[in-house]
């Protein structure tokens, strides 16, 4: 029943949208997106390529003063000798049902070398006013304040070698926020999916303190009940930034394949993820440095331990237990930027690592392109990564 209602609200949210934006052009609305292309290579034992074509329109319709409606439409076009049916319509179906409640995702080519899909990533309705603002539908949550590793993001965490990171997946949840002060609030977010079968549930509470944004989180998530608490600032001209997470219990059994046997690892008792960032900007081309260090309780010293299913299905980003990230970047020209980021996996010594360079072309329009490169021993977490050679082209509008 709860389903139904939802099925129902977000298809009239979609609705009215529409024809909010078609038929009353004179209230308050906003329209943008982007298309972009990614032609890619990889180079392993045999030379492949993909092309994806990804076309987003973001609406956002304003009918009160109070009330926004929004919904972010995309279409994604794939070709290429990496395309595979079975893989590709099993990780999409994954994915998705991973974290939502509803299917907004529909295949409409699902061939030998072309994957083309169309998707609802984003589609709520949000009340707003001094006092209260209720968010319900599909929407963007992010709590981490880490450029690489986030543990005190349970919901839509990106992957640390994650090359593009301009959308974070949407997921279907009521998130309801309360302005505490002016530089204060408390958010309380209920993420039910898979048919209510599993479900998350957690509060934030963020504040300033001497220039200081500092957060505690508590809630029940996929790895158990948890606490944690993030705090962002400066010392000296550098940013500081740190966040770190206790969790007891695991709520699911990780399942491991091993010898072409699938096992469960239980996580008992308390174990803690913690992340601790640091970036300094120096005025000779607007150069900027980092450095970040992790370490994960929940996750394996053994390489015959690492739980790939769970990576592959998007319920952890990582599988050891500690890690490092490096990163720079540098303004060669007012329209050429150069950077670059390392992360490496103590444990296995097994590394990725990604230089990138972009030109803006227009304030529209601009290309990036990169590699990434890949080193370590075999079955180790980056070793086996084939090389990958990209350009990226974004339009937007």
């Amino acid at each position: 029943m709860i389903r139904t209602c939802l099925l129902i609200g977000m298809g009239l949210i979609v609705y009215l949208i529409g024809i909010g934006s078609t038929f009353a052009i004179g209230l308050e609305h906003n329209l943008r997106g982007y298309v972009k292309t990614y032609p890619m290579l990889t180079r392993d034992d045999a030379t492949d390529w993909l092309a994806t074509t990804r076309s987003r329109v973001k609406l956002r319709w304003f009918p009160s003063a109070d009330v926004t409606m929004a919904a972010d439409y995309e279409v994604a076009f794939l070709t290429g000798s990496q395309v595979d049916q079975s893989s590709f319509s099993f990780f999409q179906t994954a994915l998705d049902s991973r974290q939502n409640l509803v299917d907004l995702t529909w295949s409409l080519v699902d061939k030998q070398d072309v994957f083309v899909t169309h998707t609802l990533d984003r589609v709520y309705f949000e009340y707003y006013s001094e006092r209260l603002i209720v968010t319900i539908g599909r929407q963007r949550i992010a709590w981490g304040v880490s450029n690489f590793f986030q543990p005190l993001d349970p919901f839509a965490p990106f992957a640390p070698s994650q090359i593009d990171k301009e959308e974070r997946t949407g997921i279907d949840a009521v998130r309801v926020s309360m302005p505490w002060g002016q530089l204060s609030n408390v958010e309380v977010v209920y993420n039910p999916y898979r048919d209510f079968e599993d479900q998350r549930f957690g509060a934030r509470f963020r504040t300033n303190i001497r220039q200081w944004d500092v957060g505690i989180i508590a809630g029940s998530f996929d790895v158990g009940e948890s606490v944690g608490m993030s705090v962002a600032g400066s010392v000296g001209g550098a940013a500081i930034r740190a966040e770190g997470v206790m969790t007891k219990g695991d709520l699911r059994q990780w399942t491991i394949l091993r010898d072409d046997w699938f096992d469960t690892l239980e996580m008992e008792g308390w174990h803690g993820r913690i992340a601790l960032g640091i970036d300094y900007g120096f005025d000779w081309h607007n150069l900027t440095v980092g450095g970040e260090w992790y370490y994960d309780g929940s996750g394996q010293t053994e390489q015959s331990e690492y739980d790939w299913q769970a990576l592959l299905l998007g319920r952890r980003v990582t599988l050891a237990q500690k890690y490092t990230a490096v990163s720079g970047s540098l303004l060669a020209t007012p329209l050429f930027t150069l950077s670059s980021a390392a992360v490496f996996n103590l444990d296995d010594n097994s590394f990725v690592f990604f230089p990138q360079m972009t030109y803006s072309v227009t304030q529209q329009f601009d290309i990036r392109g990169g590699v990434q490169i890949s080193g370590g021993g075999h079955f180790t977490e980056y070793g086996d990564f084939p090389d990958l050679y990209y350009l990226i082209f974004s339009r937007y509008f």
